[in-house]
């Protein structure tokens, strides 16, 4: 049987990744750039909507107004929940813990018992 080369798997390991992390950046700057580019495209599609409604006769400030409340207390509901699930989740931390402790102290309870005549 041949011996394991402990310092080549090593090799070929980093190398690995290296190969991973040039390609996880490359992937995160593709990502960046298009969205980037979308907001881009959003923006300007907001610029020719907002000139055509505003000729239109439709008061678009208003309607700016209107949008900036709902993200205002959609961001506010966000927080809201965010904050409930972490209280959540602390709670079910803590009781998740003390079923563990119970049941090693159970485990325990066992080993020590002395066997049954």
């Amino acid at each position: 049987m041949p011996e394991f080369d402990v310092a080549a798997f090593k090799r070929a390991l980093s190398a690995e990744k290296g190969t991973r992390r040039e390609h996880s950046q490359l992937l995160r700057d593709t990502e960046i750039s298009e969205g980037s580019q979308k907001l881009k495209n959003r923006q300007a599609i907001g610029q020719v909507l907002q000139a055509f409604l505003t000729q239109a006769g439709l008061d678009v400030d208003n309607l700016n107004k209107m949008l900036a409340q709902n993200q205002k207390a959609l961001r506010s509901n966000f927080e809201q929940r965010k904050v409930a699930a972490a209280k959540y989740s602390s709670s079910e931390g803590d009781a998740l813990r003390h079923a563990l402790e119970l049941g090693r102290k159970s485990l325990e309870h066992l080993a020590t018992r002395p066997p049954a005549a």
